[in-house]
């Protein structure tokens, strides 16, 4: 298994199934119990340094640090030895040798029979691990309670450590009775999954012994499904691309003070030595500092003093760093999305951004191709090397865009803390290729049309709402900018003049940018030697001076690879062609007049898996915030 399967499929609290059974993935902080790992200075040694990332991350104890995932080779281990533990998982086992049984399956417990974990109680047979488990919205997964819904809650000793006739006359839940071979009582699987009782509150990615309690404290819904159900577990990730112009005082920070930016160092203690004021003072300790700074990053110090002395520069540095240590930014991840998208269409052509042990994070020529799409006249640019950093934040149960779902799923984290108090997340660096489309000139007659204005309406309803009576028609964890500022407060509300943003998923200009995202994809993946789910998106919707701006940026990263074969980027010169193919293929919908008149499930978007949706891999929004025939509207078409 590559390390970054870890973060986007079988991440702490995923069952993996693995040819000794199905088992529960431990959280990250299992690592810090390895020796190996240990005598390799883990995590420091294994730091990815991106600030912009960080200060999007919530982190109790100040600003959050990145990690990536070691592999055996590089801390001396063979290849078959573990550094990630797991818990065996479910408890519960069936062994369908029904001819030993009497016509019938049996089902147990691991620790039914003494000595015996794995054997059938009945034959001796090994049992193989129950399909069925339970699970809750806010995170906990467990096995079904069979003693309790068979045997009732008032079950005896001899029930206690009693096996079950597993009888299945069918594949339903309804055609499958369980019957207790002690006191003969007997439950339908249909009926329990419609009374499956109270959450058990379990944690089984937690660590050691904490696996297996059972607090009983938990209010939210329990639901049955079967082990290898994709809702068990979802990754919820957050991730940077690096671009031209990255804010230069965070970049001096970086570089510079990285190690006082560990330490969570508070600013006054940058200001020990004597002087008229805090700037005097802060320049009087750089003057002191700078015998300590690597030659090589002497033109960088020298250059970040310059910047102290002249105009604003000792505020700015201050306010980013006071930012930076307490973790509290909640406009981190606006303020990230607002430089990609400056960085990417403002930037100069070319542009390339130098990397000491990489070659480039990020390589721009120049070079671009104009097409038509309707009426409006788009610009595709090749970018030929792209840097991104993803960090794994939690994984969530439950379907996350169930809007009909009055318990949405919660977020459960999965930072932690190494014996100095640092936060550290699990990330990865990857590089790749890109292809960024924007409008080739200023476009206008957007609003023109219905769809765009309902969808403007709708917009408006959620920013009214969210600053007014702070209600969430739609719930705010699908909007991807909100992260930060619930983590730090529950209840927040975003202020007037941000709310906007915060909510710009909902806005037509980002719906329009997304619905091209996902049909220009489909154009072209037969074409790139990529699957649709390897081509990513990035959606860029934001005010600018009172407008709303948009572009969108598709590329495919390799994680652990210096890079791709170009598949992506070769195809810029055909850029017209795959605008007429999508014109063409997004007029009419196979599913019509089904996928056209379906209730909608957001808002007024519109679209399906035969026409819009992507998959999930790829979207970075579940498929939602899409509307094809706003597309249509706003070309003319």
């Amino acid at each position: 298994m590559r390390s970054t399967q870890l973060l986007f499929n079988h991440g702490p609290g995923s069952i993996l199934e693995t040819v000794n059974g199905p088992v529960v993935v431990q959280k990250w902080s299992s690592f810090l119990q390895q020796i190996p790992l240990q005598a390799h200075n883990f995590p420091q040694a294994f730091e990815i340094r991106e600030l912009r990332l960080s200060d999007q991350l919530y982190a109790p104890n100040g600003q959050a640090h990145l990690h990536r995932i070691p592999s055996n080779a590089e801390v001396g281990l063979p290849a078959d030895r573990y550094l990630l533990r797991t818990h065996r998982f479910p408890d519960w086992l069936i062994c369908n040798r029904s001819a030993s049984h009497g016509g019938h399956a049996m089902l147990f417990n691991h620790g039914a029979v003494a000595g015996q974990n794995t054997a059938c109680p009945t034959c001796g047979e090994q049992g193989a691990p129950l399909r069925f488990v339970t699970y809750c919205t806010n995170g906990h997964l467990d096995d079904v309670d069979w003693r309790y819904h068979v045997c009732g809650p008032d079950y005896s000793n001899q029930c206690a450590t009693s096996s079950y006739q597993w009888h299945e006359l069918n594949a339903s839940m309804a055609g499958v009775d369980i019957v207790c071979n002690h006191c003969r009582s007997r439950k339908n699987l249909a009926e329990i999954a419609r009374n499956i009782g109270r959450c058990s509150g379990r944690h089984p990615e937690e660590l050691f012994g904490q696996h297996n309690q059972r607090p009983g404290n938990c209010t939210a819904p329990v639901k049955i499904t079967q082990r290898q159900s994709s809702v068990l577990w979802q990754s919820q990730t957050s991730r940077v691309i690096t671009v031209p112009t990255e804010d230069p005082m965070t970049k001096y920070i970086e570089k510079l003070f990285l190690n006082q930016l560990r330490n969570n160092a508070p600013f006054d203690s940058f200001l020990i030595f004597p002087g008229e004021d805090d700037r005097t003072k802060f320049l009087a300790w750089l003057e002191n500092y700078r015998y300590s700074v690597p030659p090589h990053q002497q033109p960088d110090f020298h250059r970040f003093r310059n910047r102290i002395e002249e105009g604003d520069g000792f505020d700015e540095f201050r306010s980013t760093w006071e930012a930076l240590v307490s973790g509290r930014n909640q406009h981190a991840i606006i303020e990230s999305y607002r430089r990609e998208m400056k960085g990417l269409v403002e930037s100069e052509r070319p542009c390339e951004l130098p990397n000491s042990q990489r070659g480039y994070d990020f390589v721009l020529r120049g070079d671009h191709q104009s097409g038509d799409f309707g009426r409006l006249r788009m610009k595709v640019e090749p970018i030929e090397r792209l840097r991104t950093v993803t960090a794994l934040t939690g994984f969530s149960r439950g379907a996350i865009g169930d809007l009909n779902n009055q318990n949405p799923p919660r977020t459960v984290p999965l930072h932690y803390s190494d014996q100095g108090g640092t936060d550290w997340y699990a990330a990865a660096e990857a590089f790749g290729e890109g292809l960024l489309i924007s409008f080739d000139g200023e476009q206008s007659n957007f609003d023109d049309g219905q769809r765009w204005k309902t969808w403007e309406a709708h917009h408006q309803t959620m920013v009214n709402d969210a600053i007014g009576a702070r209600q969430q028609p739609v719930p705010w964890a699908l909007f991807r900018s909100t992260t930060k500022a619930l983590a730090l407060d529950e209840e927040w509300v975003p202020e007037a003049e941000v709310a906007g943003e915060y909510f710009a998923e909902a806005h037509p200009l980002f719906v329009w940018w997304h619905t091209f995202a996902h049909h220009f994809i489909r154009a072209v993946q037969a074409e790139t030697g990529y699957s649709s789910s390897a081509i990513s998106e990035r959606i860029y919707a934001s005010p600018v001076d009172g407008t709303w701006k948009g572009a969108i940026l598709l590329y495919v990263t390799e994680g652990g690879m210096d890079g791709t074969l170009g598949g992506l980027t070769s195809l810029y010169t055909h850029f017209q062609t795959f605008l007429d193919r999508m014109l063409e293929e997004a007029e009419v919908c196979s599913m019509d007049p089904l996928c056209e008149e379906a209730p909608n499930r957001m808002m007024s978007d519109l679209g399906c898996y035969a026409c819009t949706f992507n998959p999930e891999t790829s979207c970075e929004h579940r498929n939602m915030f899409l509307d094809r025939l706003l597309m249509l509207e706003v070309a003319g078409e």
